[in-house]
């Protein structure tokens, strides 16, 4: 199975990027456009791969199930709805931007929301104590569970439980959002943070997804809370907004070798290594029995960003690579 996504995330302002986001241009070498690293330039790269094999009347022996979805950026229904259908196979490819490195693990992700309750006020004059009429400035105590999200990440990053060797970081608690205030002259009395929070394989639930790790967090902020007076009494509480979860294909799969031999023929590293962001094989692999790895063209780090773009060399060495897995596996 070859699979991607073809939904991508807005552009952001138009005066970061020197082309029009949504007009492929090719210049210098690369192709630039929103989309063309993550992952758009993947799925021509698979459509390309499979045109290739029947242009040459490649023989195979098993089939080529190719699929493409939506709404992986916002929580992975086109994934799911692929594998609830009965789309499998007896492995998969998904070419999600990786470099053209063979990436069989990745992160899962929750979105949350941390609430903190203050009490509004006038914020040029002098303010009762909070335990009378208040205000009690949220923006203040924002920053306290902003602290105490610092002291998390600290902490995860020598947790042997949140690394693993082919991740080039530990797990992180990302704020993505925050949202604090009324009005300009008044102190805020509520504000939100959003989080991104990172989780492994290995630290997934009895439902396959992470509920553990919410735990975690959920007990962290309480803790955070014991440490201010108001907040004893007014903890910050999480509301959980999305669980993408995730998987790995073990190295010693028979498909894993295989690729790696096709890797290595089209001139390109055989060396796995791990998929920093969130990504869909979580759903074919663990719900679909489609064991899926990562492998695609790009350099993750120019997915979301302005100006994305990924070289015409990187295009076709994937495009190569997938060919020969095919024509290798199908074989």
């Amino acid at each position: 199975m070859l699979t991607g996504h073809i939904d991508v995330v807005p552009p952001g302002a138009p005066e970061h990027w020197t082309t029009d986001p949504f007009g492929p241009v090719l210049k210098d070498g690369f192709l630039h456009g929103r989309g063309t690293v993550d992952m758009k330039g993947g799925v021509a790269c698979m459509l390309m791969a499979v045109e290739i094999l029947k242009e040459m009347n490649i023989p195979l022996k098993g089939d080529i199930v190719f699929t493409t979805v939506v709404d992986e950026e916002i929580g992975g229904m086109g994934s799911l709805a692929m594998v609830d259908r009965g789309f499998h196979a007896d492995a998969g490819i998904m070419t999600e931007p990786t470099a053209n490195r063979i990436a069989p693990l990745c992160h899962g992700i929750l979105w949350g929301k941390i609430i903190i309750d203050g009490i509004g006020g006038h914020a040029e004059l002098t303010p009762n104590s909070w335990y009378t009429s208040g205000p009690v400035d949220a923006v203040q105590l924002c920053r306290q569970v902003l602290d105490g999200i610092d002291i998390l990440n600290r902490r995860w990053m020598f947790d042997p439980k949140k690394n693993h060797p082919l991740m080039d970081l530990p797990n992180q608690i990302i704020v993505t959002q925050l949202k604090a205030g009324e009005h300009p002259s008044s102190m805020a009395g509520k504000a939100e943070i959003i989080i991104d929070a990172q989780y492994l394989p290995s630290e997934k639930d009895e439902f396959g997804l992470g509920g553990h790790v919410k735990r975690e967090i959920e007990e962290h902020v309480r803790n955070i809370c014991q440490a201010d007076p108001y907040l004893r009494k007014h903890p910050a509480r999480v509301e959980w907004i999305l669980d993408a979860d995730c998987a790995e294909v073990p190295a010693d799969n028979p498909f894993v070798r295989l690729f790696q031999e096709a890797v290595e023929t089209a001139a390109l590293s055989p060396v796995l290594s791990g998929f920093g962001a969130h990504s869909d094989i979580g759903l074919p692999t663990s719900l679909g029995n489609t064991p899926t790895i990562n492998f695609g063209p790009g350099d993750p780090a120019q997915a979301h960003q302005p100006n994305e773009r990924v070289s015409v060399r990187d295009l076709i060495d994937c495009t190569k690579a997938i060919a020969l897995a095919v024509q290798k596996w199908c074989a």
